[in-house]
C-alpha cells in the first residue's frame, strides 16, 4: 500500500470515529455520536459476568462470611421493625425515612428481612457494573468496584441486616444505569427515549420516597439535563423540531413525573392513617390532630375561668409547662420550661381576670388577665432576673410563684395580643403573651434546659423587642369555663372522610407531614446524640491494606478528577487556535469527560447536604449514596489510567505505597 492510501485511509477511520465536528471556533459536538459509534452496548459477556456477580456476592455471604442473618436485632433494626408494624396496623408514625419503603417492607415482612437487604445489595453491585459498561468501560475493569465495594465491611453488614439503606443504595444505581442508558440512545428513536425517560422519572420519584436525600438525586438528573440539552443545541445538524421533541420525550418526565410520583406516595400515606398514636400525634399542629382524631366541637369564645393550653408554635410539641421544681439560681421560683408532652395536667392553666370582671364576658387583647397553673396554683410571673441558660442582659427570667391564694401584682398581669385589636379570644387563636410588669413578649427557642433540673425541655424566657417567629403562641381549650351556661360551640379541624387529591387541605397536612418528621429528627431523636463528624467520613482507615483501599479509593479518585481538572483548566489558552487546541476528541475521550464530571457532582451534591443537617448524630452509612459515585468515578479513573499507559505503573505504585505507608504509621 502506498503512503497516500494509507495516508487515506487513516483519514477515513479518524472521520468515522470523530464526534466534534467543524472548524474552530464554531466546532460542535455531534448529539449522535455515542449512538453511531456503538459506545455501550452489553455483549453476552455480560450476562456471563452478570450471573457470577449475582451468584457469587450472596455465596459469600452466606457460607463465608461471619454475618449471621439469624442474630438477634439490632436497636436500628428494632426502630425500622417498629416502622413497619406502625404502618401495617394503619397508625400514625413520624418516621424517619419515606413512605415507599415503609410500603415495600411491610409487603415482605412475612420473610426474614436481612434476606430482603441481601436481594437489594446484590442487585446495587449488578447495577453497578452495567452502569460501568454503560460507559463504555472495559469489562474486567468493570469488575474492580465492584470487588471493592463488594469486599467493604459496612456495605457487607449493610447487605445483612434490615435496613432502609440497601434499598435506597439499589435504587439510586439503577437510576444512574438509566441515564447512562438513556445517554446512549439514537437521537432520533424519539418514543424510546420517551419510554426510558418516563422509566428514570419513575424511579426518581420512588428514589425519593424511600429516603429524602433522593432530592439531591432528583437535583443532580437536573443539573445534569440541563447540561445535556446545552450540548444537544450546539449540534447545527438538528432542526428545531428534533431538539424540541427529543426535550419533551427527555426532559419533561424528568422535572415533572418524580414530584407527582412523591406526593402521590405521601397522600396515599396520608389516607392509610386510620389510627391515633398519641405519642407521635402530640408532636402535630391541632388541625392535624383533628384529622386522626375527628372534628371537634370547640367553643365559639373563651371566658375567663376556662383551662387552656398555651402552645409554642415554632416547636415541635412546644406546650407552656410548669413543674413542681424550681431554677437553681436567679428568682429560686417555679421552674417554666416548653414540653413535648400534650396529654399531662403540668401543662394546663386556668384564665383568671386580674381585676373582678364578670366572668361571662368575652376575653380580648385589652383585658389584662393572669394564668395560674391548674396542679400548683401558682400564677405566671416575669421577673428582672436573667434566664438560668440565656443568661443575657435583656432577657428576663419566666417562672411561677404564689399560691391558690394569692391575686397576683403587675408582674404576673398578662395581655394576650392577637392580629386584629379588641379581637375575642378563641380556641386555637394564635396569640402573643405580653407581661405588664416587665413589658416584654414571652418566647421559647432550641435552647434546652440542662437534664438535672430543667427536663432537657426548652427554655422559656421574656424578651423585648421580640421575634415573631418565637414568640407566637395558640390557645388550645381543655375544659370551658363551668360558670359559663350559654357556651356557643362550632366545628373544628379537618374530616377525614371528605379529604381529597386536590384538596388545599391534603397538601397542607403532607407539608406539615414533612416538615414535622424532620424537626422530629432533631428535636427528639438526634439533638443530644453525637456520631462521626461528616468531615472524617471520607477518611476511615484500617489495619488491612485493602480495606483501606476499599473506603479511601473513593476520595481518592475524587481528589485526583479535581487534579485532573485543574491542570486541564490551566492549559486552556483561548488564544492559541492550533490543531493541538484544537484537535478531534474520540468517542471515548468524550464519554469519559462527561461522565466523571457528572460522578463527581453527584459526588458533591449527595454529601454536601449532610453539612446543613442541625444535629451531629449522622452514621456512616449517611456516606453511602457518595460513597458510590466516588467508586464509580474511580472505576473511569483507572480505566483510562490503563490506556494512558506511560506513567500507568508509576501511578500505581504510588497508590500501593501510600495504601501500606497509612497502615505501618
Amino acid at each position: 500500500m502506498s503512503s497516500i492510501e494509507e495516508k487515506n485511509t487513516k483519514s477515513s477511520i479518524k472521520d468515522a470515529n470523530k464526534v466534534i465536528d467543524g472548524n474552530p471556533p464554531h466546532a460542535y459536538k455531534k448529539a449522535n455520536s455515542f449512538f453511531e459509534n456503538k459506545l455501550g452496548t452489553l455483549s453476552v459477556y455480560d450476562i456471563i459476568i452478570s450471573t457470577l456477580i449475582i451468584t457469587i456476592f450472596p455465596y459469600y455471604l452466606l457460607n463465608m462470611s461471619d454475618l449471621s442473618f439469624t442474630r438477634d436485632v439490632n436497636t436500628q433494626e428494632a426502630k425500622l421493625l417498629d416502622l413497619i408494624n406502625h404502618y401495617k396496623k394503619n397508625e400514625f408514625i413520624l418516621s424517619f425515612t419515606g413512605p415507599y419503603t415503609c410500603y415495600i417492607l411491610s409487603h415482605l415482612f412475612a420473610y426474614n428481612l436481612r434476606y430482603v437487604s441481601l436481594v437489594f445489595g446484590t442487585g446495587i453491585l449488578l447495577n453497578i457494573y452495567l452502569i460501568l459498561r454503560r460507559s463504555n468501560i472495559d469489562l474486567v475493569f468493570s469488575t474492580i468496584p465492584i470487588i471493592t465495594i463488594g469486599h467493604l465491611p459496612l456495605f457487607q453488614e449493610l447487605s445483612s441486616e434490615i435496613s432502609v439503606d440497601p434499598i435506597f443504595i439499589y435504587f439510586l444505581t439503577l437510576v444512574i444505569f438509566f441515564w447512562n442508558t438513556l445517554r446512549i440512545q439514537n437521537i432520533y428513536a424519539t418514543f424510546k427515549i420517551a419510554r426510558l425517560s418516563f422509566v428514570l422519572s419513575i424511579l426518581i420519584g420512588l428514589l425519593m420516597s424511600t429516603k429524602f436525600i433522593g432530592f439531591m438525586t432528583w437535583l443532580w438528573i437536573m443539573i445534569i439535563s440541563v447540561l445535556q440539552f446545552w450540548n444537544l443545541i450546539s449540534d447545527v445538524t438538528l432542526s428545531t423540531g428534533r431538539i424540541i421533541k427529543v426535550t419533551m420525550a427527555k426532559f419533561s418526565f424528568l422535572f415533572t413525573i418524580p414530584l407527582i410520583v412523591f406526593n402521590v406516595m405521601e397522600y396515599e400515606q396520608l389516607r392509610s392513617w386510620k389510627i391515633d398514636s398519641p405519642e407521635y400525634s402530640q408532636y402535630m399542629s391541632s388541625v392535624f390532630q383533628t384529622y386522626l382524631r375527628g372534628v371537634e366541637q370547640v367553643p365559639t369564645t373563651v371566658n375567663y375561668g376556662a383551662v387552656i393550653r398555651i402552645r409554642h408554635l415554632n416547636s415541635l410539641g412546644g406546650y407552656l409547662t410548669s413543674h413542681n421544681e424550681t431554677y437553681p439560681g436567679g428568682s429560686r421560683d417555679q421552674l417554666i420550661t416548653v414540653s413535648d408532652i400534650e396529654d399531662t395536667e403540668w401543662n394546663k392553666w386556668i384564665l383568671e381576670p386580674s381585676e373582678r370582671s364578670d366572668i361571662n364576658e368575652d376575653i380580648n387583647e385589652s383585658h389584662h388577665v393572669v394564668l395560674r397553673h391548674k396542679v400548683t396554683g401558682k400564677l405566671l410571673r416575669v421577673s428582672s432576673a436573667k434566664p438560668p441558660i440565656s443568661e443575657q442582659e435583656y432577657d428576663k427570667e419566666v417562672s411561677c410563684t404564689g399560691d391558690s391564694e394569692y391575686a397576683g401584682n403587675r408582674d404576673e398581669y398578662w395581655r394576650l395580643e392577637t392580629t386584629k385589636l379588641h379581637e375575642p379570644l378563641r380556641n386555637n387563636l394564635k396569640i402573643q403573651l405580653r407581661n405588664i410588669g416587665q413589658n416584654c413578649q414571652l418566647l421559647s427557642h432550641d435552647i434546652r434546659l440542662t437534664s438535672e433540673w430543667g427536663k432537657n425541655e426548652q427554655e422559656v424566657l421574656c424578651v423585648e423587642p421580640a421575634t415573631q417567629q418565637f414568640s407566637t403562641w395558640e390557645v388550645i381549650v381543655v375544659e370551658q369555663s363551668p360558670l359559663k351556661k350559654d357556651t356557643k360551640f362550632e366545628s373544628f379541624g379537618i374530616d377525614k372522610s371528605t379529604l381529597s387529591i386536590a384538596d388545599k387541605d391534603s397538601w397542607k397536612l403532607i407539608i406539615e407531614v414533612l416538615r414535622r418528621q424532620f424537626r422530629y429528627d432533631y428535636f427528639v431523636k438526634n439533638y443530644k446524640l453525637k456520631d462521626m463528624k461528616i468531615t472524617q467520613w471520607p477518611f476511615i482507615l484500617n489495619d488491612n491494606p485493602f480495606i483501606i483501599h476499599c473506603w479511601f479509593s473513593s476520595i481518592v479518585a475524587i481528589a485526583v478528577y479535581i487534579g485532573w481538572v485543574s491542570i486541564q483548566c490551566i492549559k486552556i489558552n483561548p488564544w492559541d487556535d492550533d490543531s493541538e487546541n484544537n484537535k478531534l476528541s474520540t468517542p471515548s475521550t468524550l464519554i469519559f469527560n462527561e461522565t466523571t464530571f457528572e460522578c463527581f457532582i453527584g459526588w458533591l451534591l449527595h454529601y454536601i447536604i449532610f453539612s446543613k443537617a442541625k444535629h451531629d448524630n449522622l452514621g456512616l452509612v449517611a456516606y453511602l449514596p457518595s460513597y458510590i459515585f466516588g467508586e464509580i468515578l474511580f472505576g473511569y479513573l483507572i480505566y483510562s489510567l490503563y490506556n494512558w499507559k506511560h506513567v500507568t505503573l508509576t501511578v500505581w505504585v504510588v497508590y500501593l505505597s501510600i495504601l501500606v505507608y497509612r497502615v505501618r504509621m
